[in-house]
């Protein structure tokens, strides 16, 4: 019978159940009540399991959690599963900061999945909506390697702004 696997809520490695502390990056074992919720989500964007960091990409996105935006820029950058990149996209578009700006800007310049680019090149339409002029920027001067359709998007995006 296979015993439960512990993990360290900051850094993700496997834990023995029973220490006070993590051994591997020497954080402070917590009960689950003891850390606020948000930070717990913006724990779990670098968790294991693709789904768990895509959930929490959104849960924070729904709860426009301003704090998670460093977080969730240093997701854009490192992520390599579509699935949370494009989770990572969406919530990035909802905080209505211009500060996603360039995290989003350096990860459309980086080749991409077209579902990705896509995303991105609809949540910097949604920033420069807001007025935020180096979304809109970014959209004037698309990197080149682009596929035709996210190409298409940015052109439709500009004619209504």
């Amino acid at each position: 019978m296979m015993g439960l696997t512990w993990r360290c809520s900051t850094c993700w490695a496997e834990v023995p159940g029973d220490g006070d502390c993590c051994p591997h990056c020497g954080a402070r074992s917590l009960t689950s009540s003891e850390a606020p919720y948000t930070e717990k989500l913006i724990a779990a964007l670098r968790h294991p399991v693709p789904e768990t960091r895509a959930l929490a990409a959104i849960v924070l996105g729904h709860r426009h959690e301003l704090l998670a935006l460093p977080a969730l820029a240093a997701c854009l950058r490192e992520e390599a599963d579509m699935g949370v990149l494009a989770a990572v996209v969406e919530t990035l578009g909802r905080l209505e900061d211009c500060r996603a700006v360039a995290p989003l800007a350096e990860r459309l310049a980086r080749p991409v999945a077209l579902a990705v680019a896509l995303a991105i090149v609809r949540a910097l339409a949604d920033l420069a909506h807001l007025g935020c002029a180096a979304a809109r920027d970014v959209l004037a001067s698309p990197p080149p390697h682009l596929p035709e359709r996210a190409a298409r998007e940015i052109r439709q995006a500009l004619a209504g702004l």
